[in-house]
Formats: structure tokens, sequence, C-alpha cells
């Protein structure tokens, strides 16, 4: 972050004499000077959120006395926000791949970012993005009764960053199935067994348990 500064008299004009200065900011003290009443530096910011004051004092000389300058330096935390899809459809059972990414308005935040994520205000994962990347992969089983979930991904706060959040609806199809059996040949009159069995449309796999 560059400051710039000038040094006047009363009367607004710019002191062409060379005037050394020092600026105080963030228990360090920096030498510099005025050229031709101007002053410019760099510095980098702190890490910590907060408000900051910068004191610029130029030297006693013959000809001018000493000025000071104090400039407030107000430090927040970077936006964040979360890069996924607003809705994701699968059957149930199935294991869905959640693919995030954290940036900021430079893209992908370089860091180790804390993470969560919940369903139906219940945290099923804690863990982190890493370089603005994450994956996680939510297997579906059985007590994922209903149609519809809400996702909620949260970015926490760092140092550098605030926290963000992004939910994602997820919508479940109840899975397909077929019914297998054999044709049954009887005489008038015999009790009849009759033998199905009900299998999975995808996997193709048999469904043991009562429907």
């Amino acid at each position: 972050m560059t400051i710039t500064a000038n040094l006047t008299d009363y009367e607004s004009n710019l002191i062409t004499d060379k005037i050394n200065a020092t600026i105080a900011f963030n228990n360090q003290t920096i030498n510099a000077t005025f050229n031709d009443g101007l002053l410019e530096f760099n510095i980098t910011s702190p890490v910590d959120e907060g408000r900051y004051t910068i004191e610029i004092t130029s030297a006693n000389t013959t000809n001018y006395r000493q000025a000071k300058r104090n400039i407030t330096l107000n430090v927040a935390r970077n936006n964040t926000y979360i890069s996924a899809p607003n809705s994701i459809s699968s059957l149930k059972l199935e294991n869905v791949i959640l693919n995030l990414t954290l940036n900021d308005n430079n893209g992908l935040i370089q860091t180790k970012t804390p993470l969560q994520i919940k369903i139906a205000d219940r945290t099923i994962y804690q863990g982190y993005f890493i370089n603005g990347q994450a994956k996680y992969t939510l297997q579906l089983n059985t007590s994922y009764t209903q149609s519809q979930y809400n996702i909620t991904v949260i970015a926490g706060q760092t140092k550098t960053y605030s926290s963000s959040t992004k939910n994602i609806t997820l919508k479940l199809q109840n899975r397909k199935t077929y019914i297998k059996s054999e044709n049954i040949h009887s005489k008038k009159g015999n009790q009849i067994i009759f033998k199905a069995e009900i299998f999975d449309a995808v996997t193709h796999k048999r469904i043991n348990k009562s429907i």
C-alpha cells in the first residue's frame, strides 16, 4: 500500500527544501524524506483487522519548525464467496460429490481456510479449503428419506478473510425398481405359491428389505 503526503507552508505552498521525516506505524519507525514537499512511502497492511494510526513527523530545520500529521488506517478482512452449484439432483442411496471453491476478487484464495458443511442444521463435515479448493463426498444412506434437503457450506473467518456461506438445494428421487418372477403352471384346485423378487433398476441388485 502506497501513502503520499505533502509538506506545505501556511499559504499552502510546497516546501522545496529537502526535509527529513519519520513515519511511526504499528510499533515501527521508518526514516523518510520530503523532496520538494512530497513524500511517498510503501507499507504492508497489518494482518489483524482493526484501526491503526500512521504518524508522520517532519524534522526541525533552520527555516521550518517540526510538523506532525496522523493518518487513520482501517484494516478490514477481505470478502470471500463460495462457488458451487445452486442445486444438485441425485437418486437416493447414491454418493453425491461436492466440488467447492473459495474465492475473493483476485481468484482462488491461496491459503488454508476452515470449512463446515451442514444438512438441515446438522454438521456433517468439518475440514478445510486448501488453496481455495475442497471436495466432499456425501454418502446418501437410508436416513435420507425426504425428497429435498438444504446443504449449507460455510467458509470460516480468518485473520485476513471474512466468512461466507453458500446454500445448495439437494433434490432426491426415489430409485426405480423391477420385479422378477417365473411363470407358474398349476392344476385346477392346487395351492399356488407365488415367488417374486424385486431389484434395483440401476445396480440390478436384489433389494433385501420390506417394501
